[in-house]
């Protein structure tokens, strides 16, 4: 088992890398998407892999550095991701998560984009510009079960491993207003603190 542990708390206490799967979607997938899709459609299609630290590799102080193993997953009998087999090895650079505020959040059922899928369109220029089609995208709307609020609950809670070990992250605003209105968030603040706290890992 690989633990985290916060640098500069000098008691060293471990926190679980996480309570549930780092799910992924690969660049070339969100490529070919025409909406943002939920984490259970996404599992079903297959369109989502899982980041678990190597082994065999060492992590160094700061965030974003070592080595990861990415894997396929599936849905298993109860809904929970499984791992479906070795996709290959990845370093951090290949990880970017997103940070955004969700545009119909109060609408029911809550959506993270408008009508017009600017959210998704501007995830795809962010893509294409950097050109890296084998790369991994975190996104919560995909990333964080939608429908099984224990499933949520256990993401949520996964939040600070996710973030913490991310090299490439991504404030992603459509406008002035999404912009203010990014700021005042609290989940988005705690998004952007804990992707510059420094991690170090180790083997126990």
């Amino acid at each position: 088992m690989v633990d985290f542990v916060i640098s500069g708390d000098e008691d060293l206490k471990s926190i679980p890398f996480g309570m549930y799967p780092c799910c992924l979607m690969k660049v070339r997938n969100l490529l070919e998407l025409d909406s943002l899709i939920t984490h259970e459609e996404a599992l079903e299609r297959g369109m989502l892999f899982e980041a678990v630290p190597n082994h065999g590799k060492e992590f160094k102080g700061g965030r974003g550095e070592g080595f990861f193993n990415v894997y396929q997953i599936r849905p298993g009998p109860n809904g929970d991701p499984e791992r479906f087999g070795p996709e290959n090895q990845w370093d951090a650079s290949m990880f970017t998560g997103i940070s955004h505020r969700w545009t119909r959040g109060e609408e029911n059922p809550p959506h993270p984009d408008n009508e017009n899928h600017d959210k998704l369109g501007a995830l795809k220029s962010f893509c294409k510009a950097n050109r890296r089609d084998d790369a991994y995208i975190w996104f919560d709307y995909f990333s964080v079960p939608q429908q099984n609020r224990e499933n949520t609950k256990k993401a949520i809670a996964s939040l600070t491993a996710y973030f913490m070990y991310v090299r490439n992250f991504i404030s992603l605003v459509l406008d002035e207003d999404d912009l203010d209105a990014y700021r005042n968030r609290m989940w988005t603040r705690f998004e952007q603190v804990m992707s510059h706290i420094p991690v170090f890992f180790r083997e126990g």
